[in-house]
C-alpha cells in the first residue's frame, strides 16, 4: 500500500510538473516581449560584471589625483592619440572641481610607433614622481610624439632610458593587461573613460567638454533614488 502512494505521489508531482511548464510555455509564447526584457536584463547585468571587474583597482594603476576619493575615473589613454590630448585639459578640470573622484590613468597604446614606449615611460615617470611633469608636455600641449621627443623628456625629468627591444620593460606586464581589460569591454579605440560613481559605472569613448559633468550628474541622481 505504502509502495502504491510513493508511485501515486511520483506520477502526480509529474502531471504538476508538466502542467506548470504547458502554462510557462504558453505564457512565453503569448507574450514573446518577456523573453527579450529576460535578455536584455541579462545582458545589461553581464555587462555591470564586466565593467565592476574593470573598473577596480589593478597593480597597474597610476593615480594621478584625489587617490583617497570613494568614486573612480580610470582613462585609457594613447599618448599619440590627439583626442586624448584634446580632451585631457577636461579631465584634468573635472577632477579639480570633483574631489571624490580619483584619476586613475592606464596606457593603452593602439596607434603604433613610439606608442608603446611612452606608456611604459609613464610608468617610469610615476617611479621617479614625475608624472604630472610628464602629462603636461605629451597631454597639455600638441605635436608630434616621436623618438626625439620622448628621449628629450628622458633627459629633462631624469627617466630611466625605456626600448621596446630586448628585454620586456618591468611595466610591460601593466600595459598588456590594460589590453585586456578593453578586449573585455569590445573596445577598440582611444580614450576610453570608465567613470564609477556610488558603485555604477558610465562608459565614454570620447569626450567633450560637458560630457563627465552630465555622466557624473546622471549617476549621483541615479543612485539617489
Amino acid at each position: 500500500m505504502m509502495k502504491l502512494f510513493r508511485v501515486l505521489t511520483i506520477l502526480g508531482a509529474s502531471v504538476f510538473a508538466a502542467n506548470i511548464d504547458d502554462r510557462i510555455q504558453q505564457y512565453i509564447l503569448k507574450h514573446p516581449d518577456v523573453v527579450a526584457q529576460a535578455l536584455e536584463l541579462y545582458a545589461k547585468n553581464q555587462m555591470n560584471e564586466k565593467l565592476e571587474q574593470v573598473v577596480a583597482s589593478q597593480d597597474g594603476d597610476i593615480v594621478l589625483a584625489n587617490q583617497k576619493a570613494p568614486n573612480r575615473l580610470v582613462a585609457y589613454i594613447d599618448y599619440r592619440c590627439s583626442a586624448c590630448q584634446k580632451s585631457y585639459p577636461w579631465v584634468k578640470d573635472f577632477i579639480q572641481a570633483h574631489p571624490d573622484v580619483a584619476l586613475v590613468l592606464r596606457p593603452l597604446p593602439v596607434l603604433g610607433g613610439e606608442a608603446t614606449r611612452a606608456a611604459l615611460l609613464a610608468y617610469e615617470a610615476e617611479k621617479k614622481g614625475a608624472i604630472a611633469q610628464y602629462n603636461e608636455a605629451l597631454l597639455d600641449k600638441s605635436g608630434p610624439v616621436n623618438a626625439e621627443r620622448l628621449s628629450e623628456l628622458e633627459q629633462s625629468l631624469g627617466l630611466e632610458t625605456v626600448s621596446i627591444e630586448g628585454k620586456p620593460h618591468w611595466a610591460l606586464s601593466y600595459v598588456k593587461s590594460h589590453y585586456k581589460q578593453s578586449a573585455l569591454l569590445d573596445n577598440q579605440s582611444v580614450p576610453l573613460y570608465l567613470l564609477r560613481v556610488d558603485g555604477e559605472v558610465k562608459v565614454l569613448q570620447g569626450i567633450h567638454v560637458s560630457s563627465l559633468d552630465d555622466a557624473y550628474q546622471q549617476l549621483v541622481s541615479h543612485a539617489s533614488h
